[in-house]
């Protein structure tokens, strides 16, 4: 591992993954900017840290004041995942600061410090950064930690992240995808449908869901975002089935459902500049019949073309489907079941463990432990407290605030221009508490360095695994190769 100063790139996968899934974006990040990888992290092959090691000696960057150190975490593998967005942090923190304590030990200093989350690791990160912040890791707060790195909080990106929680969007599978999803996934999927309300800012306030407090200015997740150089937000435009655009890019409304006229980066054509409303050519009744009975067009269940095999296996496959859908679907359901009943007994756990650790009574451990716990995270440290109100305004003082219009919101990703203001009749309206969420990540006055990158991709099923290329050895998730080429090209050593 190199000595001298160190710009630390931690990267967290999502719901249900391994770092296999996020092992080609460590790759090609620490391979573009001449960088490492740190010894147990999961590379694509045949790369391995020895390769990078040999490669960072002869790149361009060799000479330069600091090195990139890419770690991809594997600290909430499988289904660690169901423990809790929280205790997945927690769990992170501890894996990066024995990373950082590896690195001192190698005679490095930890100068600049990155988090990249995928899907679910996006809030992951986000928790983690809070507790990082309270920690004293970054910022101006006195430290608690044994090594002495105090590194800066340079870049925090998200790609394809549920910042609002999962979406219902009126559909069957959509209801029934919320009423087990929120039952079977564990404390992540009830913390993900916006079920809890653990999280009480003050005494004899309501309590809310972990969604809403991260952005609630009364606890530290809000402060320590706002310390990050760059934040950078990576959404799928359309086809993303399991985190859609309006909970990735945390807009109130989505206006690829209509027709649009998109303009495409020249350097990055995956990624969208801009897009603007048009008006639909008029179609003939033919035409109508014959688009909607197009092969290009049928719902993948009755397209086998669609399948993401090769032929002649996507046409096995499909003619399998009578008899593997059924099976599959009862498997996941029951595997779900399993390991959601895991990970109570393994949070009970954890839960026992921290009380123990803070001296509370065994008789009110549980309970005691998640208030001081939550008390931990309060941000309102009186220092801080006029800072504070001369960023927010006299706006945003109010510490209820209120549900925001489609019309005051600032929500336009800054990355990219658009005109397109016509949302769909059909588009459910996003919850109040969703809106909350929305309306402060959206909010200039208090994250402007927010920009948000639009992916496109053509002709395909579910752009969720695309965008990250989640399996280098499946042809449709390979779509996705200029999408991460972008990510590195843009990201800042």
């Amino acid at each position: 591992m190199p000595g001298g100063n160190v710009h630390l790139v931690v990267v967290h996968h999502g719901l249900w993954g391994s770092p296999e899934n996020t092992a080609y974006l460590c790759t090609t990040l620490a391979r573009f900017h001449g960088g490492v990888a740190t010894p147990s992290s999961k590379l694509t092959p045949p790369e391995s840290e020895a390769t990078l090691s040999a490669h960072a000696d002869t790149h361009a960057n060799a000479g330069a004041d600091t090195r990139l150190v890419v770690h991809n975490s594997s600290a909430n593998a499988a289904d660690h995942t169901y423990d809790g967005i929280d205790w997945c942090a927690e769990r992170l923190v501890a894996e990066i600061y024995a990373q950082i304590t590896a690195l001192e030990y190698d005679e490095a200093r930890v100068t600049k410090l990155s988090l990249v989350g995928y899907s679910l690791g996006g809030l992951v990160v986000r928790y983690a950064a809070g507790l990082m912040y309270l920690d004293g890791v970054f910022g101006d707060r006195t430290a608690t930690v044994d090594f002495k790195s105090r590194p800066e909080a340079a870049s925090l990106s998200t790609i394809a992240t549920p910042h609002l929680g999962i979406l219902e969007t009126g559909t069957t599978f959509s209801k029934v995808a919320a009423f087990f999803g929120g039952r079977i996934l564990g404390r992540t999927g009830t913390q993900l449908y916006l079920k809890d309300r653990s999280w009480i800012p003050s005494k004899g306030s309501q309590g809310m869901c972990l969604l809403e407090a991260l952005v609630d200015d009364r606890f530290a997740f809000i402060s320590a975002l706002k310390l990050f150089k760059r934040i950078d937000i990576y959404a799928n435009a359309v086809a993303d089935l399991t985190v859609p655009y309006r909970t990735a890019a945390f807009e109130q409304h989505d206006p690829f459902v209509l027709p649009l006229t998109l303009e495409r980066d020249p350097d990055f054509p995956v990624l969208l500049t801009s897009y603007t409303s048009k008006t639909p050519e008029p179609k003939s009744t033919w035409s109508k019949v014959s688009s909607k009975l197009s092969p290009r067009n049928l719902p993948w269940i009755l397209n086998p073309q669609r399948i993401p095999f090769r032929f002649p296996l996507n046409y096995a496959a499909w003619l399998g489907l009578p008899i593997l859908v059924p099976v599959m679907i009862g498997l996941v359901l029951h595997k779900l079941k399993s390991d959601s009943k895991v990970s109570n007994k393994r949070v009970a756990q954890f839960e026992q463990k921290y009380a123990q650790d803070h001296n509370h009574p065994p008789a009110s451990a549980a309970d005691e432990m998640q208030q001081k716990r939550f008390a931990r995270l309060l941000a309102t440290v009186e220092a801080d407290a006029e800072e504070s109100l001369r960023e927010l305004g006299e706006d945003f003082v109010d510490i209820q605030p209120k549900t925001p219009s489609h019309d005051n919101i600032n929500s336009t990703p800054t990355s990219i221009s658009t005109t397109a203001n016509n949302t769909a009749k059909s588009e459910l309206p996003l919850s109040d508490i969703q809106n909350r969420i929305a309306s402060t990540l959206n909010n200039k006055a208090i994250l402007p360095q927010v920009q948000k990158h639009l992916a496109h991709f053509d002709d395909v099923l579910n752009a969720h695994a695309v965008i990250i290329v989640r399996t280098t050895t499946i042809d449709a998730h390979k779509k996705g190769i200029p999408l991460i080429n972008a990510f590195t090209h843009r990201f800042a050593l």
